[in-house]
């Protein structure tokens, strides 16, 4: 199961598309911490034989400034319209709850669209003139946009159910469901989380 550290992970109300030689970043606080290893960019558009990067900047006074990561790179297709499209990080970024970062996106090709609408002043920036597929370090802030993008990043190391066992005379059993004891009355648990490194992760 993964957990959502940061982004819009619904779909916003207009589209556009980007620009090969334009990085847009989008300003996000974080609403939990973990380890981002993986974020996800609305294709509203594809286009075959095109290809998106995806990276991570740091936060420095509103605007986007260092670089903390970059994904993997992923093709689109016209098949792909109307589809989430996932993007490796690795090495993972360490995500700590109630900070900002920036999650900035390349395409290789004008003719990729993306979704997005109104959103907090200057919650959108771009860099210009950068040849894909790379990405400026430090950003450089050509302009910002009052706009907020669908795309979100996550941890999908959370641990599932399904995964989780208990010893029982020297026997690992996996664990589906659980109850605990509140007042002599057993009450099931719909979900449970541990604390691993001041991030909690998701159990079942």
């Amino acid at each position: 199961m993964a957990t959502l550290l940061l982004g819009k992970n619904d779909l916003a109300t207009s589209n556009s598309p980007g620009e090969s030689t334009q990085v847009t970043a989008v300003k996000f606080s974080a609403v939990e911490s973990g380890d981002l290893d993986n974020i996800q960019l609305y294709i509203h558009t594809g286009k075959d034989g095109e290809t998106v990067k995806c990276a991570v900047y740091d936060d420095n006074g509103g605007v986007p400034i260092n670089i903390l990561g970059v994904s993997s790179e992923e093709a689109t297709t016209t098949s792909e319209t109307g589809t989430w499209v996932s993007f490796s990080i690795d090495p993972t970024i360490p995500i700590v709850k109630d900070t900002v970062y920036w999650l900035a996106w390349h395409p290789s090709h004008d003719d990729i669209a993306y979704r997005w609408q109104s959103g907090n002043t200057g919650q959108r920036a771009y860099d210009n003139a950068v040849a894909y597929p790379n990405f400026n370090d430090p950003f450089d802030v050509d302009g910002t946009l009052s706009q907020v993008w669908s795309i979100f990043g996550e941890d999908t190391s959370a641990v599932e159910g399904t995964n989780m066992q208990v010893n029982i005379g020297d026997d690992w059993k996996s664990v589906a469901a659980m109850k605990i004891n509140i007042d002599d009355d057993w009450k099931a648990v719909a979900g449970a989380q541990i604390n691993m490194g001041d991030a909690w992760k998701t159990i079942f």
